[in-house]
């Protein structure tokens, strides 16, 4: 009854007699037709054979369209009137993995716009997890639980790097004009050689420089080699080897260069001086540790039997009697001709004999004399040089018949220039033994990178760069005072986020304790924060330490017992009582995870300025934002020499 009420309550209205079909029709005009053109085009990226149903679909339709009902064979006709379409299927692996189409595939990265391949790039994605950084593909870490092994080649035997992606600029122009653009880009505290000292003008030894704007903020780090005259032209034509060329004659070599040699853009200015990008016409290996120079004597075959720096480098394989930053020039021969069949070491009793008959003789390596051999920096003579390689498949053939069989003449190489620039090592650091950056023409990086793997040589990635310094970490990583590094810092913080929030909640890293600065964002470094509670004022100011306007330092911790450093760990201040006091700073990623074969760890930090120089600070309080147990650790202020 009460439903009835209430419906009975309701207001009632009239209902229309009749529908006016064509204006219901001009209203849904726009939605018909949308629904008509899906209906007809809903299979738009397929053939018209295949919007048939399944039992009705013939294998002979292509070749037959009579098998197709007649309303769909003008559509067929239409889409195969110029052809088959072309096949979208990707390439099976196996002709993708042919060598043409690598070299192909190579030459294709090498365009503006994608991710560049090193030289090395095959052999590493093999074996390595690449990353794209600085439209490079470079290769981090090995694939294999590689850490510990690299870092025990590093400091027995020999650490190999490629740094090919590296930039390098070539400045031309009279010595007065270098100079005086090198002195104002320069950082007036720099410690390092300065660009005018006679070493560096002589070629001898090259030098850092650190380069800022006129306000003195730190841009960046560049190595500084200087050529101090240009190649004569008789020594440019001499590098056109006739034996190569007539052997390329007369056994038909294809001279495809691998990688297509490209032509380096050029600026001029003005007064003279013009810089030339020679990022496409370099490739720079760095190999480390206690035996790399005695890899290097085997590798690199001078063509001069009497070379003055093959004789100095047989002469003290452990490279200790060579100046930090030595440039060694030499001329050598292809060194896949001296290649070992199989992976060899260098024994510890070749070293120690040669370097004894050394020592009772008392000869010096310190000063070894360079000439003009500067033929590296001629861009006639790295392009013959990059055409002039004889192919692998030729060298390969060569090897098999003298080895297997014993016939074959003797094959004579492409003569190639290279540059050695010694590395010097720091007891404290990653590689105590020092190294040598290895610089080649283009092209004849894997000419070289074999015969030093087969040398029994380890091969480290980007994360090995990293942490193989003395102390202190590479370009860009570790200077958050400049753009670089900046940027960098907020490339490893959102990608430690990202990865901490992939995982489930009981997963993440669990923050413990007071974070103090670090509440906010506890993947960030709180530079800003940190200085404006210890009352300085401005930007994070790093680099050089020994500027009086530069409010964060480094620093070596090292722990006064048990306990290891983690990243991002809080470095406060050790009060009366033992207590943790004030945050001072906080631990860099480098260095926090090897030791000082002592039992104790090592770690570096950066930590406010003002501090340092208290007499009373000695010592302080580390703790990991994952624990709440603070461990005590010396601090030990690190200087410009330890770059």
């Amino acid at each position: 009854m009460g439903s009835t009420e209430e419906h009975q309550r309701l207001p009632t209205l009239p209902f229309p007699t009749h529908v006016s079909m064509l204006r219901f029709v001009e209203s849904r005009s726009r939605e018909i037709a949308a629904l008509n053109q899906e209906l007809a085009f809903r299979h738009k990226n397929t053939l018209v054979l295949q919007r048939l149903p399944r039992h009705m679909r013939r294998r002979a339709t292509s070749h037959n369209p009579k098998r197709l009902p007649r309303k769909l064979r003008p559509i067929h006709e239409s889409q195969f009137r110029d052809g088959p379409p072309s096949a979208s299927k990707r390439p099976s692996r196996k002709f993708r993995r042919r060598k043409r189409n690598l070299v192909d595939e190579y030459n294709r990265r090498q365009e503006a716009g994608k991710p560049r391949w090193l030289e090395t790039h095959l052999w590493h994605s093999k074996r390595f997890r690449m990353r794209t950084l600085w439209n490079w593909r470079i290769p981090w870490q090995d694939n294999q639980k590689s850490q510990r092994s690299c870092y025990r080649a590093s400091r027995q035997y020999a650490l190999l790097n490629d740094l090919s992606f590296w930039g390098c600029l070539e400045m031309s122009g009279s010595e007065e004009n270098l100079l005086e653009v090198l002195k104002g880009i320069r950082h007036p505290d720099c410690a390092s050689l300065a660009p005018w000292h006679p070493d560096v003008l002589q070629g001898i030894r090259a030098t850092m420089v650190t380069i800022a704007t006129e306000s003195h903020q730190v841009i960046g780090q560049a190595q500084l080699l200087w050529m101090p005259e240009p190649l004569p032209q008789d020594e440019v034509e001499a590098m056109d080897d006739e034996a190569v060329r007539s052997a390329l004659d007369a056994r038909k070599w294809k001279a495809k260069p691998f990688p297509t040699v490209a032509k380096c853009p050029e600026y001029s200015f003005g007064n003279g001086m013009s810089i030339t990008d020679l990022k496409e016409a370099m490739v720079r290996f760095r190999i480390m540790g206690p035996k790399s120079s005695a890899v290097l004597s085997k590798v690199l075959s001078p063509i001069v039997e009497e070379d003055p720096v093959s004789k100095a480098l047989t002469a003290d394989l452990n490279g200790e009697g060579f100046a930090p930053k030595a440039i060694l020039q030499m001329i050598v021969q292809d060194p896949r001709i001296r290649m070992p069949g199989r992976k060899t070491r260098i024994r510890d009793r070749d070293v120690a004999v040669v370097n004894g008959i050394q020592a009772a003789s008392g000869g010096s390596v310190s000063a070894v004399p360079v000439g003009n051999a500067f033929s590296l920096w001629h861009s006639d003579v790295r392009d013959k040089i990059s055409r002039q390689k004889i192919p692998d498949s030729e060298v390969n053939s060569w090897r098999r018949n003298k080895e297997l069989k014993g016939i074959g003449e003797e094959l004579h190489g492409t003569k190639v220039p290279v540059i050695l620039i010694r590395i010097a090592g720091d007891e404290e650091g990653y590689c105590p033994s020092g190294g040598w950056d290895l610089l080649l023409p283009l092209g004849w990086g894997m000419a070289f990178w074999l015969p030093l793997v087969y040398h029994g040589v380890r091969i480290g990635g980007l994360r090995e760069v990293m942490n193989n310094g003395n102390g202190i970490c590479d370009f860009p990583q570790g200077w958050p005072d400049c753009p670089a590094g900046k940027e960098w810092e907020e490339m490893l913080n959102s990608a430690r986020r990202e990865t901490d929030l992939k995982r489930p909640q009981n997963k993440r890293t669990k923050f413990i304790g007071d974070l103090g600065f670090r509440a906010d964002d506890p993947y960030k470094f709180p530079y800003e924060k940190l200085l404006e509670s210890w009352g300085c004022q401005g930007t994070p100011r790093i680099h050089p330490v020994s500027s009086s306007d530069a409010n964060l330092s480094w620093v070596r911790l090292r722990m006064c017992g048990k306990g290891r450093p983690l990243e991002d760990a809080q470095v406060c201040l050790e009060e009366k009582d033992g207590g943790p006091g004030r945050v001072i700073g906080y631990v860099s990623r480098l260095g926090s995870w090897y030791g000082d074969f002592s039992g104790r760890c090592v770690a570096y930090a950066l930590v406010v300025n003002v501090l340092l120089d208290q007499p009373d600070v000695s010592y302080v309080l580390v703790r990991n934002l994952t624990t709440e147990v603070y461990r005590r650790a010396q601090l030990e202020r690190l200087t410009f020499d330890h770059y």
